[in-house]
Formats: structure tokens, C-alpha cells, sequence
């Protein structure tokens, strides 16, 4: 879901935290992986999400650089380190920005003509890398994070040439690690990156926003924008529901149809679903109707 903007809008911090709980459960129990940060979904902030995500035990994530980090405000200098984000109530999270040019580079500029066309632009993303983290620097005293973040299936579902795409990733993989061997960069995880910087630097406010600079593409392009009011009217109604007759079973499969008709990717303009949405929606609302009264 659009975290961010159900927060902001039609404050379901209920249905965040619900989802949440779902998500780490299926990470534990298939993964085998205790998670301590998320991926917000769309990069769909805002300030609300700080306290949601501390208090299920998610203590960093990752946003946008341009739409997130420029107009932030608070000690910060630049987008190569993490930060701690601190809400009103002293709730706080770590935040990690991501590097936007070379990670929509990876998700949006993977035509390769051929080959050795894949071969140089895996080549020269990793220069650039060097270049932006490190080599440019000239206050460089420790460690730099640079973050490459993307909707993980987008270099390959939207190439045009989706075999030499799947090849550029594999030199690319091939590149970072002979830079790796050379010792001019490490590959980690987010949470590994945090043993060896640690975030000295507080935010107090990112603005919400999402990785596209807006959430017009899920709620106002299309006709998206009755079957938002459709959203927040059974919302209503399950809230309701609830206060009567509690969290019983027919509320928990309401709840889950709900949370199905919120998937991003159903409201995105381009893949607008209206009738997977309203058939999610309807299958609430019967679930409700079920008890009597």
C-alpha cells in the first residue's frame, strides 16, 4: 500500500500495523529472518510512518533522495550516510537515502542494444558509483553508504531486450565484485552498513511524498478518485463494525480484503484494476453483512 498517503489521509495506522505484523510473520517463517528494517512500499512516507514502523520493531528504511532528502530538515549534509529520524513524540528510525540517478539508471535505461553495450553500462555504473560516493569527495574521513534502490523487478519486465538486460546484471554483479576485491568498495546490507556507520546526525521532518514526487499515478490520473471515496467509506464501516462486534472472525476476513484492495499496483494509472479493486471491496462489505444486526 501507499503508506504514506493512507496515513496522511485517512489516518489507518490500524491497517499499516496489521500489515506489517503479516509481513514480518511471513518473513520469519519462510525466510527464516527476523527483519529489523522495511522497504516502504513505493517509497510512500510521511512522518507517521515513524512511529508505525518503531513500534513493530522496524527501526530503518529507505527513501528518495531528491523527494525525500531535499526537503527535509535538520543536521544533514549529504545522501552518502544514514540519519536518524526523530517524529514529534520522540519516536525515531533510521533513514537511508537512495542514490536516484544511478538506481532509475538500473530500472528505467535497460535497453541494451547488445552485449558489450550491457557489458560497458554495468562498467561505467560502477565508476559512477566511485565517483559520487568517494572519489569526488574531497571531505572524505569514514565510511560511505551509497544506497541503490528500485522496484526490484523493473530492469527486467520493462526492457526491451530483457536477455541482454539479465546480462547487464550479471556484469554488474561481476564489476562490483572485482571492486570489492580491489578494496574501493564493500557490497552489504543496509543493516551490516550499520555496524560500520553508525547515524550521528537527526532529521525532524521528511516531507511526504513518494519515489515519483507525488501520488497522483495512484489516486487522481484515472478515475481512481471515486473508488478512493468507495475506500474511505468502507473504512468507515469497518471501524464501526468493529466497535461493535469486536475483531471477530467475519471483521479479520473483511480486513484482509481490504488490505488487498489497497495494493499499490491495482491503483497505479497504468495498471489501474477498478474491478480487482471493487471486487475486493465488495467481499468486505459481505464479509460485514454476515453478522446479523
Amino acid at each position: 500500500t501507499i503508506t504514506g498517503f493512507l496515513l496522511d489521509n485517512y489516518n489507518m495506522s490500524d491497517v499499516i500495523n496489521n500489515e506489517l505484523k503479516i509481513g514480518k510473520t511471513v518473513t520469519e517463517s519462510i525466510i527464516g529472518v527476523v527483519p529489523t528494517g522495511v522497504w516502504t512500499p513505493e517509497m510512500a512516507f510521511s512522518m507517521k510512518n515513524v512511529n508505525v514502523y518503531n513500534s513493530n520493531n522496524l527501526y530503518y528504511t529507505f527513501l528518495d533522495s531528491k523527494y525525500h532528502f531535499l526537503g527535509s530538515r535538520g543536521n544533514k549534509s549529504s545522501i552518502y550516510e544514514p540519519y536518524i529520524l526523530k517524529d514529534e513524540d520522540g519516536k525515531q528510525i533510521v533513514v537511508f537515502f537512495r542514490d536516484q540517478e544511478v538506481s532509475d539508471q538500473i530500472g528505467f535505461q535497460n535497453n541494451f542494444l547488445s552485449k558489450e553495450d550491457a557489458d560497458s553500462f554495468a562498467r561505467n555504473l560502477v565508476i559512477k558509483i566511485l565517483e559520487k560516493a568517494w572519489l569526488s569527495n574531497e571531505t572524505y574521513t569514514s565510511y560511505r553508504v551509497f544506497i541503490i534502490a528500485l522496484d526490484g523487478e523493473n530492469w527486467m519486465i520493462f526492457s526491451k531486450t530483457p536477455s541482454n538486460a539479465a546480462l547487464f546484471l550479471d556484469y554488474f554483479y561481476g564489476y562490483l565484485e572485482q571492486a570489492q576485491e580491489d578494496k574501493v568498495l564493500m557490497t552489504c546490507t543496509a543493516k551490516e552498513a550499520l555496524t560500520f556507520l553508525k547515524p550521528t546526525k537527526v532529521l525532524y521532518f521528511i516531507p511526504t511524498n513518494s519515489w515519483l514526487g507525488s501520488f497522483d499515478k495512484w489516486t487522481t490520473e484515472k478515475a481512481q478518485t471515486s473508488q478512493c471515496k468507495q475506500v474511505e467509506l468502507l473504512y468507515k464501516k469497518l471501524e464501526a463494525y468493529k466497535q461493535v462486534h469486536g475483531e471477530d472472525d467475519n471483521f479479520k476476513r473483511a480486513m484482509f480484503a481490504f488490505y488487498n484492495a489497497l495494493d499499490s499496483d491495482y491503483w497505479w494509472a497504468e495498471f489501474y484494476s477498478p474491478q480487482v479493486i471493487s471486487s475486493w471491496l465488495s467481499y468486505a462489505q459481505s464479509c460485514l453483512s454476515e453478522t446479523k444486526g
